[in-house]
């Protein structure tokens, strides 16, 4: 079966520039049809909760091990350091 054999309803007829028109929103007819994809919002609750938080629970639960281990160490170092002195 070749390309020429299928059936495409006339609005797709136009050829690969007619769709890749369509396809970058440069053609200005078919703009207002299809599906609405929202933007992203940016950075999801794990990544906040790693951003925003000092405890090395937040870091984990968000999936940040390198940084909780990195505020445990300097947690833990704190409070040794100030047992002694």
């Amino acid at each position: 079966m070749d390309d020429d054999d299928l059936d495409l309803p006339g609005d797709l007829e136009g050829g690969s520039s007619a769709l890749a028109a369509g396809a970058s929103g440069a053609g200005g007819e078919g703009e207002d049809e299809g599906y609405f994809v929202p933007p992203t919002k940016g950075q999801g609750p794990p990544a906040n909760w790693a951003n925003n938080s000092q405890l090395a629970m937040d870091h984990i639960v968000a999936g940040s091990f390198e940084s909780a281990c990195r505020l445990l160490h300097d947690q833990v170092l704190r409070h040794i350091i100030h047992k002694f002195f």
